[in-house]
């Protein structure tokens, strides 16, 4: 039976979907998935979190949320320390954030979905790039849980500016009729990724802004709501800081960097592994004498979508597009004040602007 287009195009999300998959599998069961100190101090939370003790941050950090602990104290209860519980809950939280984007953000019917850029966005960012893939398969506290939460607070966000939402859309349909409620579902959202990682910022200013320079009105008439949800959200992270003197915001312990030599890796480093052109692994480039190409390659590759992110905007600030398009256009400079931005090859300091750059790459 020849297959038609709409087939053909169902099948190839099949295949994504599916290489996706069983790539982590096969990260996480070769040489490359054995466990390191990070994912060793993740598991000693959800064992103390079962054991009845609460935990709000990475040990011996004062920021760094334990939400992927929570998730993980169950199965540590029931089948102790073991490492294919540090790989499955960030495979889970990051195929969360891809679902998202897949489905939460137009009013497509099914028949009409895989011609969804946003559908299509998901899928790529599921395996793209390979560094990404791995990181994904470890629990190195917070990276998945800020990205799955950074793209449900832009789903909410969404709701808000939508005048009309059709009803088989039924949660933002009710959402959406019910506005109170989606302010403190979206202020419970930033809270959550604020409690996370104060890193979650590459989500939150995007996201404040567009929401402000679009209904700053009725942003502001809503202001509570929103502080509401914030709190509910935050509650580990307030409760602790409170008690502290907040000294979630000491950075005295951070690598000393000024914030140009940051602003500077993130283009010489960065935006190389960002589009594929290093090696996953080594997170080096291919040899010394292609190294000023490869960084001559992805700046224009950046460049490239900088402009296709200012178009976007001029052309509709309200559009979803336009979001991410801001979120692509701030990150290098928010980024940049982080002081563990210093560290940007490592990769994982990258992943959050995947999200953007996959929508970005399909719009056009």
């Amino acid at each position: 039976m020849k297959l038609t287009k709409f087939n053909s195009l169902r099948f190839l999300a099949f295949v994504g979907i599916f290489s996706a998959f069983i790539t982590r599998i096969c990260f996480s069961f070769s040489s490359l998935g054995r466990l390191d100190s990070d994912e060793a101090v993740v598991l000693l939370m959800a064992k103390k979190i079962a054991s009845g003790k609460p935990v709000v941050f990475f040990f011996g950090q004062q920021y760094g949320g334990a939400q992927e602990a929570f998730l993980m104290s169950p199965f540590v209860k029931i089948f102790g320390m073991q490492t294919w519980i540090a790989r499955t809950i960030p495979i889970f939280i990051t195929f969360i954030a891809a679902t998202v984007l897949m489905f939460g953000f137009s009013y497509v019917n099914k028949k009409e979905r895989v011609k969804d850029p946003f559908f299509w966005a998901g899928i790529l960012f599921l395996n793209l790039p390979a560094s990404f893939i791995w990181w994904s398969t470890k629990s190195s506290g917070f990276y998945p849980t800020v990205i799955a939460s950074g793209v449900i607070s832009f789903s909410l966000a969404k709701t808000i500016l939508d005048k009309d939402v059709p009803s088989n859309a039924r949660i933002r349909h009710y959402l959406n009729d019910h506005k109170k409620l989606n302010y403190i579902a979206l202020g419970a959202s930033v809270g959550y990724q604020w409690w996370a990682s104060p890193q979650s910022m590459l989500f939150i200013l995007p996201l404040g802004l567009w929401l402000l320079l679009n209904s700053y009105k009725e942003i502001l008439k809503n202001i509570v709501m929103l502080a509401i949800g914030f709190v509910i959200g935050s509650a580990p992270w307030l409760a602790i800081n409170l008690r502290n003197g907040f000294k979630s915001f000491d950075t005295s312990n951070f690598p000393s960097s000024s914030y140009f030599q940051r602003l500077e890796k993130f283009f010489n480093e960065g935006a190389t592994l960002l589009f594929n052109l290093r090696n996953w692994a080594s997170q080096n480039v291919v040899s010394d004498g292609v190294k000023n190409f490869l960084i001559l390659l992805s700046i224009v590759l950046f460049i490239g979508l900088t402009f296709v992110s200012i178009k976007e905007i001029l052309k509709n600030r309200k559009s979803i597009y336009s979001l991410f398009a801001i979120m692509f256009l701030l990150y290098p400079f928010v980024a940049s004040i982080n002081p563990n931005s210093f560290y940007i090859g490592e990769g994982r300091y990258l992943w959050f602007i995947m999200p953007s750059i996959c929508i970005l790459l399909l719009r056009n």
